[in-house]
């Protein structure tokens, strides 16, 4: 599995890249990765998020909001440049998912990790796992932290085997009359 990572460096390396070509250098595969990355994020989420389980559970409505709100070109970009890091996943067969983890001041914020479904099984989720506790170290944090809507059953059974514990629970607010009723999950590390 190859890993591609964007974050506020990158970001920054490719926007003045795309806007400046004669004066940045750029290697094409981080050119590729970028526009792979930003591309395919909000297809993939779809595909992602089992669509019509989604529906079922929030509704069509909150999930075409929560896309286009959480899961754009756009969004994603800001994202990175309020500090988050995105890391693209490949095999031979393309691109299996992506990851989006943030540091703040006590832990690490898995955002975001998608794997796509046929790439399922393979071990892809547990090594995107091992980057995330990477990340947390080399941040110099001890805990992974994430939120799941309390209708996924699926991902949160997957998150207690992998040993996360569920330490609240926050219904929050993401406008257009919609809200988020999620689960804190928690992840302490061995250090």
């Amino acid at each position: 599995m190859s890993i591609f990572k964007a974050n506020k460096k990158w970001l920054s390396v490719a926007q003045t890249a795309m806007s400046n070509a004669y004066n940045v250098q750029m290697e094409q595969r981080d050119i590729d990765f970028g526009r792979q990355l930003l591309s395919n994020i909000r297809q993939f989420r779809i595909e992602q998020a089992s669509l019509q389980e989604a529906e079922a559970t929030i509704g069509e409505a909150q999930v075409s909001y929560m896309v286009e709100n959480f899961q754009s070109k756009s969004a994603i970009s800001k994202q990175i440049e309020e500090g988050y890091t995105y890391y693209l996943l490949k095999d031979d067969d393309g691109i299996v998912g992506y990851v989006g983890i943030c540091p703040k001041e006590e832990y690490l914020f898995l955002s975001k990790l998608y794997i796509r479904k046929e790439a399922r099984g393979k071990g892809f989720a547990s090594k995107a796992l091992a980057l995330v506790k990477d990340a947390a170290k080399e941040n110099g944090l001890s805990r992974i932290q994430l939120t799941v809507n309390k209708g996924n059953t699926n991902s949160i059974e997957i998150y207690r085997n992998w040993g996360f514990e569920t330490i609240d629970s926050v219904v929050t607010d993401i406008g257009k009359g919609f809200v988020m009723d999620d689960y804190v999950m928690e992840l302490v590390l061995n250090t």
